[in-house]
């Protein structure tokens, strides 16, 4: 797994957790609206790599939080020169 990826994924977690403290949500109580499981999002937020959250999750996330999906998968500085560096790379070959 990429840099790149490894910190987009640290990012979402911090994401998901900082929308979820402003809207006042536990953990369980996130899972409840949701439907999602409670472990899932715990690892998300932990920054465990093995999380089986994709696309559809994130919507439903957002959805629930009143965000927008972009919110959530907002790029940090760290992963924008992260980015540049790959696209650069792939642009040499």
């Amino acid at each position: 797994m990429s840099e790149y990826v490894k910190t987009m994924f640290h990012q979402f977690g911090e994401n998901l957790q900082n929308a979820r403290n402003k809207q006042g949500l536990s953990l369980k109580q996130l899972a409840e609206k949701t439907g999602l499981n409670q472990q899932e999002l715990e690892k998300v937020e932990r920054v465990d790599l093995g999380t089986d959250i994709g696309a559809d999750e994130v919507i439903i996330l957002a959805y629930e939080l009143k965000v927008h999906p972009t919110v959530l998968l907002e790029e940090s500085e760290e992963a924008r020169i992260l980015r540049k560096k790959l696209n650069a790379a792939w642009s040499d070959k």
